[in-house]
C-alpha cells in the first residue's frame, strides 16, 4: 500500500508541474505580430535541456504563467517550388598544355560587393595565349541551393560529346566533387539536332564552381544556375562534434549531448588520400547495447589537384545521445588525426496560440511533467496538410537557468527502466525490510529481563 501511495504521490506532483518555475530551463517566445496561431522552431537549447526523449516536457506559458495551448507541426511539403535561373560570371582559367585546373596560380580581383570581375591564371598570363584548362563561376551571389546547371557554347560545325567534371568550394582553395563524370553533347544530323546541355546537382551550395572538361569540346558561353526558391523550409541544421577514442582499434564515439532527430552525418577523415569502410552505430542509454545505423565507404582524397571527399551518410532519423563509428580493421584505421563528425537534423516546429499578455516563455527541463501537446488538426480549424508552414515563425530569445527547481530524476529512472529491473528493486527492498523487522524485534527480546521463579506456593 506505501509503494502505492508513492506512485499516487509522484503522479500528482507530475501532473501539477505546470508553471515556468517548475522547468530548469526558459526561453522567451517572441512572438510575430498580432496572429492568434504562429509557429516556432524548437532551438538546440531544447533538445539540450528536455529531460523527457519525446520531448513531453515542452511547455509554453504566457506572462501570468497560464499554459499556452500548442501541437508539434508535421514535416515540411515535399514538392519543389518554382526554378530560378540566374546567369553566373563565368571565368576562364588558362594555363600551359597538359597541366591540370589545381596547379595554376590564381589572380583575383574583385569589387566592393566581394563579386569576382576579373580572373587570371598566374602573374605572366597573357589573355588568349594559353589553352583553357578549366572554367570558374561565380556563384557568390546565389540565395538559395542550386538544383542544375545549364552550359551554353557555340554550336560546333560538326557537333561533339564531351565529359564534364563539376566542382565546388568556398575559398578558391580547396575543392570538393560534385559530379565526377558526365556527358554533354551536340549533335545535327539530317536536320535534327540532339542537344544535352543540363547537369543536376543535389541542392548545391558554395560560393565557387569549376567545371573542367575531358575531350574536345567548344568553349564555355554562359552557365545559369537553377536555383531553387523557398526550400528553406527543408534545410537541415548542423553540428561538429570531436571524437573521442574508446581504447580499442578503430573505434571513435561521439556524444551531441542533445536528442536532435539526427538524419545525415558527415565523417570528416584526418588524413588525406584516405579510404576507410565504416559502420556507423547509436545509442541513447550509455549502459545499453549499440544499434546499427548504416555501412558506408568514406574517404578523402587528391586527384588531378583537387580533394574530393565522400558525400554524406543519410538514413532515417534517430534520437540518439551517443554515437560511434567503428572502422574496418582491414583498412588500418583512420589514419593520424582527430576523426570529426557533422551532423545534421531537421528542427521541430511547434504551432501554438498566442494567447494572453506577454512576455511569453518556452519551458522545457522537467522530468515528471507529460506530454500535453495537442494534435495540430485540433489546434488549428480546417487543417490542410502544410498549412502550419504558411503561419508567421516567431523568434527564440537567450536561455534562462532556473536552478531552483527541485525535479528529481526517479520518475526518469523509473520510466527507462524494464520491469525486470523494478522487480528486483522491490525485491530487494522488501528483503532488507524484512530483514530490519526481525533485527527490531530479536534486539527488543536481547533488551527484556529475564523472568525468575516466583515466591514458593502456601507462603
Amino acid at each position: 500500500m506505501k509503494l502505492v501511495a508513492w506512485g499516487f504521490a509522484l503522479a500528482i506532483l507530475g501532473a501539477a508541474a505546470e508553471s515556468p518555475k517548475e522547468f530548469r530551463h526558459a526561453m522567451p517566445l517572441l512572438p510575430s505580430g498580432e496572429e492568434g496561431l504562429q509557429r516556432v522552431e524548437l532551438p538546440l537549447e531544447a533538445y539540450r535541456g528536455a529531460m523527457r526523449s519525446d520531448l513531453a516536457d515542452i511547455r509554453l506559458f504566457d506572462s501570468r504563467g497560464e499554459r499556452l495551448p500548442f501541437a508539434f507541426a508535421g514535416e515540411p511539403a515535399s514538392t519543389r517550388p518554382a526554378v530560378v535561373a540566374t546567369s553566373l560570371p563565368l571565368f576562364p582559367l588558362r594555363g600551359p598544355a597538359g597541366t591540370t585546373a589545381g596547379d595554376i596560380d590564381l589572380k583575383i580581383t574583385r569589387n566592393a560587393a566581394g563579386a569576382i570581375v576579373e580572373l587570371r591564371s598566374g602573374a605572366s598570363a597573357r589573355p588568349g595565349e594559353a589553352p583553357v584548362v578549366a572554367w570558374i563561376a561565380d556563384a557568390t551571389g546565389l540565395r538559395d541551393p542550386v538544383g542544375a546547371l545549364q552550359f551554353s557554347w557555340a554550336p560546333p560545325a560538326e557537333g561533339f560529346v564531351a565529359r564534364m567534371r563539376v566542382e565546388a568550394s568556398e575559398d578558391l582553395g580547396t575543392w570538393r566533387t560534385v559530379v565526377s563524370d558526365t556527358a554533354l553533347a551536340e549533335l545535327a544530323h539530317e536536320g535534327a539536332r540532339v542537344k544535352r546541355d543540363t547537369v543536376e546537382v543535389p541542392a548545391l551550395r558554395a560560393k565557387y564552381l569549376r567545371f573542367t572538361w575531358s575531350g574536345q569540346a567548344p568553349p564555355l558561353a554562359a552557365v545559369l544556375g537553377q536555383s531553387v526558391a523557398g526550400e528553406g523550409e527543408r534545410r537541415l541544421q548542423t553540428m561538429m562534434l570531436d571524437g573521442a577514442a574508446t581504447g580499442r582499434p578503430g573505434e571513435v564515439e561521439f556524444a551531441p549531448g542533445a536528442r536532435v532527430p539526427v538524419e545525415r552525418v558527415r565523417i570528416l577523415l584526418p588524413q588525406a588520400n584516405s579510404v576507410v569502410p565504416i559502420r556507423l552505430e547509436s545509442r541513447d542509454d550509455p549502459k545499453s547495447e549499440w544499434r546499427p545505423v548504416a555501412s558506408a565507404t568514406v574517404y578523402r582524397l587528391r586527384r588531378d589537384g583537387a580533394e574530393v571527399a565522400s558525400p554524406p551518410v543519410a538514413f532515417l532519423p534517430r534520437r540518439d545521445r551517443h554515437w560511434r563509428i567503428v572502422a574496418d580493421e582491414r583498412a588500418g584505421g583512420f589514419g593520424a588525426g582527430p576523426v570529426r563528425l557533422e551532423v545534421a537534423w531537421l528542427p521541430q516546429q511547434l504551432v501554438f496560440a498566442a494567447r494572453g499578455e506577454g512576455p511569453f516563455l518556452l519551458a522545457f527541463g522537467n522530468d515528471r511533467a507529460k506530454s500535453v501537446a495537442l494534435p495540430v488538426t485540433t489546434l488549428m480549424p480546417g487543417y490542410r496538410a502544410h498549412d502550419e508552414f504558411a503561419l508567421r515563425a516567431a523568434g527564440i530569445g537567450t536561455l534562462q537557468e532556473n536552478p531552483g527547481t527541485g525535479v528529481s530524476r526517479w520518475p526518469e529512472w523509473i520510466r527507462d527502466a524494464d520491469g525486470k529491473q523494478i522487480a528486483l528493486w522491490a525485491l530487494l527492498v522488501a528483503g532488507v525490510a524484512v530483514l530490519a523487522v526481525m533485527a527490531w524485534r530479536l534486539s527488543r527480546q536481547v533488551q527484556s529481563p529475564p523472568r525468575g521463579p516466583g515466591p514458593p506456593e502456601g507462603r
